[in-house]
């Protein structure tokens, strides 16, 4: 028999990070202990061996992205947490967030009235808040133009209502001559131009006075407009509205609905128990 019993060395490393071994030695492996060593700003990053001296490390909120603060790193209720990303609160209205926040829910915001003005007869639409929070928006088309105006400005700031002026207000064209395609369907920031003819309308309209578009308008049931705006000399004609064609056996028009050469087949209008339908077609639902 000899005095040369097995031993293991006393390890901190078989402790988890924020902690360290205590009460190691003779015939006691020893227990492991929360590191008290807090540092404000800082999380334990490994275990502390024998002592109560945990490494730690910075809690880094440059990880974060803009919007964002960084949470739960370091401290007493989460001493070995290096920390996560978490979305600072909504800016207010027009509005959005420009930078992190940190380790606090405070970014900086700026001002959606601060970003370039959109182009003319434009606005800023979906700039931060809360439905964007980070979003500096985009310029969308302002959707408010009055028959005969045009857009002045881009200044439709948030709502898509910009600026605009009659096309009465410009100064008068030369004897003989006309204003052409001012505030047109397919550019209402447009002044137009003076001409001596003016241009074709757009399909579904038609020139009054002045080449001002106006649009062709509705007909009534089982009829269609023809020769709107396509008449070959100042394309001024409203057209007139024509009988549709008669609909094919089985088929009707139902005057009371507006559809158009549309028809409506007849067995889709059900007679009561005990009856059928008769002398559907045409115009008549029978």
């Amino acid at each position: 028999m000899q005095d040369s019993c097995p031993y293991e060395p006393c390890s901190g490393a078989r402790c988890t990070v924020g902690h360290y071994l205590t009460g190691c030695g003779g015939h006691d492996k020893g227990t492991c202990k929360a590191c008290t060593q807090h540092v404000a700003g800082h999380y334990f990053s490994s275990h502390g061996f024998l002592n109560d001296s945990c490494p730690t490390a910075a809690c880094d909120a440059t990880r974060c992205a803009v919007g964002q603060y960084l949470r739960n790193c370091g401290g007493r209720m989460a001493p070995a947490n290096a920390g996560v990303c978490f979305p600072c609160s909504p800016p207010p209205e027009n509005y959005y967030l420009v930078s992190n926040g940190g380790t606090v829910n405070h970014c900086n915001a700026s001002r959606c009235y601060d970003l370039p003005e959109c182009p003319l007869g434009m606005y800023r639409k979906g700039c931060g808040g809360k439905g964007n929070a980070t979003g500096t928006g985009f310029c969308a088309p302002c959707t408010n133009i009055a028959p005969g105006s045009y857009y002045i400005t881009g200044a439709g700031n948030f709502s898509g209502i910009c600026p605009q002026q009659s096309c009465d207000s410009l100064p008068n064209c030369q004897t003989g001559h006309f204003r052409v395609s001012c505030g047109s369907p397919s550019n209402p920031s447009s002044q137009g131009s003076c001409s001596a003819t003016c241009p074709a309308p757009h399909p579904g309209y038609y020139l009054s006075e002045g080449c001002v578009e106006k649009p062709c308008g509705e007909c009534g049931s089982a009829q269609y407009r023809t020769n709107c705006g396509l008449d070959s000399q100042d394309h001024s004609s409203s057209g007139a509205c024509q009988d549709c064609a008669t609909p094919p056996a089985g088929k009707f028009f139902n005057l009371s609905m507006n559809t158009g050469c549309t028809p409506q087949d007849c067995a889709s209008m059900k007679c009561g128990t005990g009856q059928y339908r008769t002398g559907c077609g045409g115009r008549s639902i029978g």
